[in-house]
């Protein structure tokens, strides 16, 4: 019963110290342009100014 706890334990041990990979969560703005009424934007234009920005493209086809 004793070897049995011991190997439970170990078992228990080695998995908590396991490092699990990390995963990269952000996400990065593909190259876009947009032709506005002001002229045109690209995605660099949004990524100069450092602030997270929402972009909803709605396709008129």
């Amino acid at each position: 019963m004793v070897k049995l706890l011991l190997i439970i334990l170990f078992i228990f041990n080695g998995c908590s110290q396991a490092s699990l990979p990390q995963i990269d969560t952000k996400e990065t703005l593909p190259e876009i342009s947009l032709i506005t009424e002001t002229g045109e934007i690209s995605s660099k234009d949004f990524l100069d100014d450092n602030r997270p920005e929402f972009l909803l493209f709605i396709s008129p086809f």
